[in-house]
């Protein structure tokens, strides 16, 4: 918890300007680990000179014993408690209400503060997950439930996938993860990776001068019902951008003469592009037609190398 509570003090200081004596930061802490958590943050950060307000929303006597230990050191380092949130111009919110273990939704002061410190002007820096939000899911806990709208998450000791997923990048803003000083060793593989480009580095070669888009492959993207053009022409452009060679974009309705954005991408009608060599992707904004099912089955049948959109 200590270790917790100073990597939060320490991000919690690179979200604030110089300190100086018109700089608030009020802190929110709950009954657990995470209000924990946040009272060492709020400890350090009054020994450093910043002016903190607390608002403690906890049983004393059901604290965990680090917990208590970490109140005692707040109280002793000048930070004031109070018991509602006062009307003042704040310079940061830390949300240390409730981390990972919520199951259920907030409720009774916890939902009202949360509400209001989701209606204040100031950054809101999040405690490992911001209040409310289900850490593996990324959904609000409870069917009427709230979170807390952070503009930064600093989370502990891995990356938690419900920070990236559903209402999670809308809840946690920026993610830092800081792994409180743990032995890489220790770590269990992981299961699952973020999605970034960096993942992709391992892919991204160096093209010889002496080269054309002909000699980085065919790609037939086949998709473009009337109507629903806009899909397969997306895909046919992140095609480019992700290193395809020849991109031919055959629409199953009306075919453009050319894609204005990307004139380099060579429009035909589905039924004329071959699909026996190369790559092919069918699906974006395909639909359901009979027309669809042909397409489909000529692509099964003779593709070479072929990606599905969930759209057939």
């Amino acid at each position: 918890m200590q270790r917790a509570g100073a990597a939060v003090a320490r991000h919690a200081l690179t979200l604030l300007p110089e300190i100086t004596e018109d700089l608030h930061v009020l802190v929110a802490a709950g009954p657990g680990n995470n209000g924990g958590d946040a009272l060492e943050a709020a400890a350090i950060l009054a020994q450093r000179g910043v002016a903190v307000t607390i608002i403690h929303l906890a049983d004393e006597t059901m604290l965990p014993a680090d917990a208590r230990m970490a109140l005692t050191r707040a109280r002793q380092s000048g930070a004031v408690f109070v018991a509602s949130l006062p009307s003042k111009s704040w310079s940061l919110t830390i949300d240390g209400l409730f981390g990972i273990g919520l199951t259920r939704p907030l409720e009774g002061r916890y939902r009202e503060l949360a509400s209001q410190l989701n209606q204040l002007s100031c950054p809101v820096l999040a405690i490992d997950v911001p209040s409310g939000l289900d850490a593996d899911t990324g959904g609000i806990v409870g069917s009427d439930g709230l979170a807390v709208l952070a503009d930064a998450t600093l989370t502990f000791i891995a990356n938690k996938p419900g920070l990236h997923t559903l209402h999670g990048r809308d809840s946690a803003g920026h993610v830092v993860v800081d792994d409180l000083g743990i032995e890489p060793n220790l770590f269990p593989k992981p299961i699952a990776h973020l999605n970034t480009p960096l993942a992709f580095a391992d892919e991204v070669r160096p093209r010889l001068h002496a080269s054309h888009k002909g000699s980085y492959g065919d790609l037939q993207v086949i998709g473009g019902a009337e109507g629903m053009s806009g899909a397969v022409i997306l895909a046919a452009r992140m095609a480019l951008m992700a290193g395809a060679g020849r991109v031919f974009v055959g629409f199953a309705g009306p075919a453009p003469a050319y894609d204005s954005l990307h004139p380099e991408l060579m429009c035909r009608h589905a039924d004329d592009l071959r699909v026996d060599h190369g790559a092919v992707v069918i699906g974006p904004g395909l639909g359901m037609s009979r027309q669809a099912h042909d397409l489909l089955g000529r692509a099964l049948s003779l593709a070479p190398s072929l990606v599905i959109d969930a759209g057939t």
